[in-house]
């Protein structure tokens, strides 16, 4: 009994302890997680302790969970991968809410699947897009209310977390190794400029594969790059591994605070793609995309830099009238701030830029499109051509006598024994070299008495070959072909054998889409050597409305006389009407290579002043009408006859075509349209 009576007093006894012991156990935990909070708040920058929800960033956010990713590709069709970090798309409606939010809070997710459509949307065509969902800032009013010190501890802060984890996943489990570019917009932008300023100083061989970054809509200063010598502010449209950055706003904003404008902060123009103040007109824009419909449109804006201020300025009424920021945000964005539209009013051109920085990318590192890497013989484009050496001319001049130079590309001179084994040409090909020798001195002597006349040995692709593809992978393989020997040497002719004279550009067939290719882009990104171009004669392949449009520093020729303009023609029978012709787009336009006209009159045989068959003038065989419709030069005289494409290339060309006599037919006609547009840019 007595015994019964100890266990129950110590029975109670460690109960009384436990009731004391429980409690003050908890309490203990309790002050222990506050403790390590507390001790968490006191690692972070003193300006950011206060943002309310910061402490969230004390769990971290799972990446390899798929909920935590707004967009990864389905399948990696592309070659390059871009990585982008969407603006602010937290907006409390309540100032009671944290300045920080939760990874699942709704309305910022939704607004961030807008961005992706507006914004991201114009990697599309180029890259894999690969889009975290991050916890981020409600900037307007909370970080807004920050020192420009605070703003900057904060966005390096978040950089730091969900953004750089995410990254750490992207490149540790879908990278492979391709070439990536970086870009945001906004706060992304902030977070985007920390992350190079950071997290690539930290990883060098990742920094080595960025083709580009674009953090539009934040300010990037010249104290930025000192701070971080690795970044590079980008010099023109096609550098590569460098910054591209602009912030858009209208005059009157000049002399206003604009949260996202910083001091001295660095700009480029994006239509233009020049840092200095030249006027870039809304016919340079290609087209804009508008948020509120979501739909692309035709241009909305010009362009032009403000320097000192470091921000593009856009005057036109459509901008001022859809793009201006609502009145609400005026007092910290300026009365006339059109930041909600960075990437919007200059959709089109930026999304050629980001694909001419990659081509430019892709042949500065020697790789080669994977859409194109099957083809036979592509691999030899690994090697440079040196055109330092004489034996890669087909024609240097041994003296520049004449006033105006000739740069030519001659047409198809390259065809394979065995398209499964070598559809592209080796530069000393003699079959080639020795084509191209003829087909040189057949149209050379059209510009060779006005012209000093210099032609570059090519690689080139047999046209059979490129007949067999879809015409996307027709455009890669061309696009790729043109970006490497025709840029290199048209590259060495400028630096080293042009000397300021002006200049022709012609070619025929292959050579004329090599031409046209080569003004599309290289004389986009150099404007200055454009303006001493007296004309392009891309004989023998089509101009359409689509290129000129898709162009707009380009135009076709109205007259016999006007100059800087493109000059062609492809020239069929009657039989040819509705034929397939490789080298006949539809939407082609030409001009009357008799009586330069661009509509139908008729130019008849008479009015041929001589054609050249055989290495000889003769009397001119050759009538000319437009087929407007059809975009092509029609012959109709019997003697043109013999002359009809052979029999094995009419599957190509169709029944009645004269491809092979573009030049031919109408030599003398040519050649004295070469020395009256030369006459006419002279007087000019």
């Amino acid at each position: 009994m007595f015994q019964n009576h100890i266990v129950k007093f110590i029975a109670n006894l460690l109960l009384f302890i436990a009731v004391l012991i429980i409690p003050a156990y908890s309490c203990s935990k309790d002050n222990a997680a506050t403790s390590t909070a507390e001790t968490w708040l006191q690692t972070l920058p003193e300006s950011i302790r206060g943002l309310s929800g910061i402490e969230k960033f004390q769990t971290a956010i799972d990446y390899a969970d798929a909920s935590n990713w707004l967009n990864v590709p389905a399948t990696i069709d592309k070659d390059v991968d871009v990585f982008f970090i969407y603006p602010t798309c937290y907006l409390p409606e309540e100032a009671s809410e944290p300045a920080v939010c939760d990874i699942d809070n709704e309305g910022m997710r939704q607004g961030a699947q807008r961005i992706l459509r507006i914004e991201a949307s114009v990697f599309a065509e180029s890259c894999n897009i690969f889009m975290p969902y991050y916890r981020q800032y409600s900037v307007v009013p909370k970080l807004a209310a920050l020192s420009e010190e605070g703003v900057e501890d904060a966005m390096r802060f978040s950089a730091s977390q969900d953004p750089t984890r995410a990254l750490d996943y992207y490149f540790e489990h879908w990278n492979e190794g391709r070439p990536f570019i970086i870009a945001g917009h906004s706060q992304g932008s902030a977070i985007t400029l920390m992350l190079l300023e950071d997290y690539f100083r930290e990883h060098p061989d990742r920094y080595g594969r960025m083709i580009a970054a674009y953090p539009i809509g934040y300010g990037v200063t010249p104290r930025d790059l000192q701070r971080f010598p690795h970044l590079k502010f980008a010099q023109g449209a096609t550098d590569t591994g460098v910054i591209i950055s602009w912030n858009t706003e209208g005059p009157q904003n000049n002399g206003h605070d604009n949260v996202v404008v910083k001091k001295n902060e660095l700009c480029i123009n994006p239509l233009n793609w020049r840092l200095d103040d030249t006027y870039a007109p809304i016919t340079e824009n290609l087209g804009s995309f508008n948020n509120n419909t979501e739909q692309l449109v035709p241009a909305m804006a010009d362009a032009r830099l403000n320097v000192s201020r470091g921000v593009v300025i856009v005057t036109t009424e459509q901008a001022a009238n859809e793009a201006a920021i609502d009145a609400s945000m005026q007092q910290f964005f300026g009365p006339q701030c059109y930041h909600g539209w960075d990437y919007g009013l200059f959709y089109m051109n930026l999304r050629q830029n980001i694909a001419d920085r990659i081509v430019a990318w892709q042949t500065q590192h020697g790789e080669i499109p994977k859409a194109i890497q099957d083809v036979p013989g592509i691999e030899k484009f690994q090697s440079a051509v040196d055109y330092t050496d004489a034996s890669n001319w087909l024609s240097l001049p041994s003296s520049t006598d004449k006033a105006v130079d000739l740069f030519y590309l001659y047409p198809t001179a390259y065809t394979s024994p065995d398209l499964s084994v070598e559809a592209i040409a080796s530069i000393d090909d003699k079959g080639m070299r020795s084509k191209a020798t003829t087909n040189l001195s057949n149209n050379g002597p059209a510009f060779s008495d006005y012209c000093n006349v210099f032609a570059p040995f090519y690689r080139q692709v047999d046209v059979n070959y490129a007949n067999l593809q879809s015409e996307e992978d027709f455009n890669t393989l061309t696009d790729y072909v043109t970006s490497q020997d025709p840029t290199r040497a048209l590259d060495y002719y400028f630096e080293h054998l042009n000397q300021g004279r002006p200049f022709i550009i012609a070619g025929h067939s292959q050579g004329s889409m090599t031409t046209l290719k080569l003004l599309a882009t290289y004389f986009r990104h150099h404007r200055d050597l454009l303006e001493c171009m007296v004309a392009a004669y891309p004989i023998g392949y089509s101009v359409t409305d689509r290129y000129l449009a898709a162009n707009p520093h380009l135009k076709f020729a109205e007259g016999a006389d006007d100059t800087g303009v493109i000059v062609s023609w492809n020239t069929e029978g009657v039989g040819n009407k509705n034929a397939k012709n490789l080298v006949v787009e539809s939407g082609a336009i030409s001009i009357n290579p008799l009586n330069w006209s661009r509509d139908a009159t008729y130019a008849s045989v008479s009015e041929n002043h001589g054609s050249r068959i055989n290495g000889q003038i003769v009397e001119g065989i050759a009538d000319a009408q437009l087929d407007i419709e059809r975009g092509v030069v029609v012959v109709t005289t019997e003697a043109a006859k013999p002359y009809i494409i052979p029999e094995n290339m009419q599957a190509i060309f169709g029944p009645e075509c004269y491809h092979a006599q573009d030049y031919a037919f109408f030599f003398v006609n040519l050649k004295e349209n070469v020395a009256r547009r030369i006459e006419a840019w002279e007087t000019k």
